[in-house]
């Protein structure tokens, strides 16, 4: 078991714009396209893997030979509705006790809500989720965000109409889409999210960089 390290609480308890959940219905395809991670998707997703190409030409040639499949696809998505962004997303009051996150109705931390418990890392730091939050104890109450997002039922339909017709390669290109876009509007909502409790600007400006979490 490893050494058990403090988290520092030294930063301010963000204000969020509300308390509670919101649905956000329509999200245009064109606002989460940046965030799709087209690494993943061109290497594990669609399996174009560099094969012996060097990573400045793997990139040229992937512009050239596979940007015009992901153009495509979005463009036909966009026009078609297969894929329709919508999320849920909120902001919850909270404390810590030990490993696990209770979460509360009011700001005040009155009446529970429910209770998390996460597992605590074996290595490193030994960190848990829950340690990056106020403790009870401390008297504070902290927020905490949350979030579910959908590319919608049609994409996945549209899929495995493909895979059912033996469409079998258009099938692996709108099933990694699918997913890979799933992972890019989490992303986005996650964004939303950080600029709106404040410290957004703080983290990488590059999309690229925040695709690969480099958060403040």
């Amino acid at each position: 078991m490893s050494e058990r390290l403090p988290v520092s609480h030294d930063n301010a308890i963000p204000l969020p714009p509300f308390w509670g959940a919101k649905a956000i219905e329509q999200i245009p395809l064109k606002a989460v396209a940046p965030y799709i991670n087209k690494t993943a998707l061109y290497k594990f997703q669609w399996g174009f893997k560099p094969q012996g190409k060097s990573p400045p030409e793997y990139r040229e040639w992937a512009r050239q030979a596979v940007e015009p499949i992901f153009n495509r696809l979005l463009d036909q998505a966009a026009q078609e509705n297969i894929l329709l962004p919508q999320a849920v997303y909120g902001y919850f009051p909270c404390q810590s006790v030990g490993d696990t996150l209770i979460i509360y109705h009011d700001p005040q931390g009155a009446r529970e809500r429910c209770r998390f418990t996460f597992p605590r890392q074996k290595t490193g730091r030994g960190l848990c989720i829950a340690d990056f939050f106020r403790a009870q104890e401390s008297g504070e109450i902290d927020v905490a965000a949350f979030q579910l997002v959908t590319v919608g039922q049609h994409a996945s339909d549209y899929a495995r109409d493909l895979f059912q017709r033996d469409i079998y390669q258009e099938y692996l290109f709108w099933h990694g889409l699918n997913a890979e876009s799933a992972e890019g509007l989490a992303e986005f909502i996650h964004k939303r999210i950080r600029v709106e409790l404040g410290f957004g600007a703080e983290d990488a400006r590059d999309l690229r960089d925040l695709i690969k979490q480099k958060y403040r």
